[in-house]
């Protein structure tokens, strides 16, 4: 995707801060981890 897709347009993914500052700090796609880790992650974020 395009940069100003997302700043000009105000696209946004369907990731709390919290998803997507974990993938920012393991340097990660959502596409990357396994698809329970991302009920894993909101459980976490809940707790």
């Amino acid at each position: 995707m395009y940069e100003f897709v997302f700043k000009d347009l105000r696209f946004r993914l369907p990731f709390s801060g919290f998803a997507s500052g974990v993938f920012g700090w393991m340097n990660l796609a959502p596409s990357q981890l396994h698809p329970n880790s991302m009920a894993f992650l909101r459980a976490f974020e809940l707790v």
